[in-house]
């Protein structure tokens, strides 16, 4: 696990869990907050008297939750 300084160079398996450390924080970080899109697209689809606003804003929140979830999948398959 990273240990807050950066591996040497000529240590590979220090340098590749430097790497996957980075990854999956910034996996993480992209899966946060497009978790907060996702709810905040949601709660806007039910707050919208007009149907067809809520029907885009409901697809909108399902496309990028299963982008997000593509994400994660690459990223599990990719790093581990």
């Amino acid at each position: 696990m990273f240990c807050g300084t950066l591996a040497d160079p000529r240590e590979p398996r220090k340098v590749r869990e430097n790497i996957l450390y980075f990854l999956t924080v910034s996996v993480v970080g992209h899966v946060q907050a497009t978790s907060q899109l996702v709810n905040a697209l949601k709660s806007e689809a039910e707050s919208q008297s007009d149907s067809e606003q809520q029907k885009k804003l409901l697809a909108a929140a399902k496309l990028l939750a299963d982008a997000t979830a593509r994400v994660v999948e690459a990223a599990k398959v990719k790093y581990t």
